[in-house]
């Protein structure tokens, strides 16, 4: 009983069983892997690429936030510092201040002062909500 392999080579054009063309089939195959391993480096090249862009956007809008956060912050601090050391204080004085720091930062999306039950340093004739 003949092999497989002697059976398909004999079907074969003669020409195929030379060396030449045995030599140019692995060329060719060594040619075809090379180029597929250079296209998926290329295609994973890329993509990092794509994610590097990416984590750069994310990280300058990351920036801008955090640099608006920390001018709100600013901004809070300086009220609060405003507003706490005060023995005497009337409600027109503090919706007076409110006013004046909302318009002066427009990027606040809303400004509140607070104090504990009965501890405001005065006396709080105003209406929630009129500033």
């Amino acid at each position: 009983m003949r092999s497989v392999y002697s059976r398909l080579s004999s079907r074969l054009p003669s020409w195929t069983r030379t060396l030449r063309f045995r030599l140019v089939g692995q060329i060719v195959t060594v040619s075809a892997v090379a180029l597929l391993i250079v296209a998926l480096v290329a295609v994973n090249s890329s993509q990092n690429q794509s994610n590097e862009r990416l984590s750069s956007a994310v990280a300058k809008e990351a920036a801008g936030v955090d640099a608006q956060v920390r001018a709100d912050w600013e901004v809070s601090k300086t009220l609060a510092a405003g507003l706490s050391n005060r023995t005497s204080l009337s409600d027109t004085d503090v919706v007076t201040m409110l006013r004046s720091v909302a318009e002066s930062s427009p990027q606040l999306v809303g400004i509140y002062a607070g104090w504990a039950s009965n501890k405001f340093p005065g006396v709080w004739r105003a209406v929630p909500g009129n500033c």
